[in-house]
């Protein structure tokens, strides 16, 4: 049996990580389990970051979509745009969530990394839309914002463990022992 040194819970012989935490366990447990090497985590971050920027563009730009069948063509080009920006933003909120509450590990870490993605993804706006480079710029600062909140909203689907008290200094005793 291997035991999580983060949550103290065990588990069988043939786990990697802890699946509660997903806390490796400890280093010499680690040597007698298949570990993946480098290139393949890497590889596998990688994937993670391109699946979430899709879902980000699919949450944002369906709301658009759809936006564009349910606003009137009577309505003035401010308020259309107003209203765009709002599900747009709503959209990416939505998107944040789902990303944080999705990665195993590293929320905020991939949070961001998905947060830049998007933004250079936003490029293509510039020649597409009459977008300018300073408006694409201060898209940075919304696409930031939208992430603190869709992170923060995350928490409450999936939540990071609080260490089991004093395993600082290793004093955590498990049943029969």
């Amino acid at each position: 049996m291997k035991k999580c040194s983060y949550c103290g819970a065990e588990y069988p012989d043939d786990l990697v990580v802890c699946p509660i935490d997903q806390t490796p366990f400890d280093q010499q447990e680690q040597a007698i389990a298949p570990t993946l090497p480098e290139p393949t985590k890497r590889r596998s971050r990688i994937v993670l970051v391109v699946r979430d920027i899709i879902i980000f563009w699919i949450l944002t730009m369906g709301g658009c979509l759809i936006a564009g069948f349910v606003i009137p063509r009577s309505t003035p080009e401010e308020a259309t745009t107003k209203i765009v920006g709002i599900i747009t933003s709503l959209g990416a909120i939505v998107a944040f969530t789902i990303v944080g509450s999705l990665v195993p590990s590293g929320r905020w870490y991939h949070l961001f990394l998905v947060a830049v993605g998007v933004w250079l993804t936003t490029l293509a706006l510039i020649p597409l839309y009459d977008y300018t480079v300073w408006r694409w710029f201060g898209g940075s600062f919304w696409l930031a914002v939208n992430m603190g909140i869709g992170g923060g909203i995350s928490y409450v689907f999936k939540k990071t463990p609080k260490p089991p008290p004093n395993t600082a200094r290793g004093c955590v005793k498990s049943f029969g022992q």
